[in-house]
């Protein structure tokens, strides 16, 4: 699949616009009813790594996206990669499990009543702007994941199994997207899971 995307400038001969070209498969395939589980699997490692990963969970993000080695694709094998690849996902998990216990370092913040731990950036901008009727001299970033969903993540490994079979409380990132916008914010919500938030600031 292959994606792009032309800006075109105001007032100009060309508009913007936006191409997707997906070709069709060389083999089609179908998903069974037993290996649905794979698929939700996926689903929920990929929207965890990311969420992970942008509230400064790098570490639990890696261990969450691929729990069998280097890449997802890597599987067990009875080659002499194998040694290898035990190495690797012990490093992993040793990392993710230090990281987790460690979660109450990283920032935490409050947004609809629920908590959250992640991180937060704020800069000046270069030049004020208006916004409104409001002069914004610097912007605010906030991402962060349910204290929940860590602090279930840190009771078991990450393991290499389906991650549903061993902690429900992973189906949260399958959740519903959600945003809401004020005059001068606006946020994100993965379910009770992950929030991601701006914050233009006077």
């Amino acid at each position: 699949m292959a994606c792009g995307l032309q800006i075109g400038v105001q007032g100009g001969a060309h508009g913007s616009s936006l191409r997707i070209i997906d070709p069709p498969a060389d083999e089609k395939f179908v998903v069974g009813k037993e290996e649905m589980v794979y698929a939700d699997d996926a689903i929920i490692r990929a929207a965890s790594a990311r969420s992970l990963r942008l509230a400064g969970f790098a570490a639990s993000s890696s261990a969450m996206s691929a729990p069998a080695g280097a890449t997802p694709r890597s599987r067990q094998t009875s080659s002499r990669y194998e040694r290898a690849r035990r190495e690797t996902v012990t490093e992993k998990q040793n990392r993710a499990a230090e990281e987790l216990k460690n979660r109450r370092e990283r920032k935490a913040f409050t947004a609809e009543k629920r908590r959250y731990l992640g991180r937060e950036i704020e800069f000046d901008l270069p030049a004020p702007i208006v916004v409104g009727k409001r002069v914004v001299r610097s912007v605010r970033v906030r991402y962060g994941v349910g204290l929940d969903f860590l602090g279930q993540l840190s009771n078991h490994p990450l393991v290499e199994e389906p991650i549903q079979e061993v902690d429900g409380s992973t189906q949260a990132a399958k959740e519903r997207t959600t945003t809401d916008a004020g005059r001068y914010s606006a946020r994100m919500h993965v379910g009770e899971a992950f929030v991601s938030e701006i914050n233009l600031r006077g």
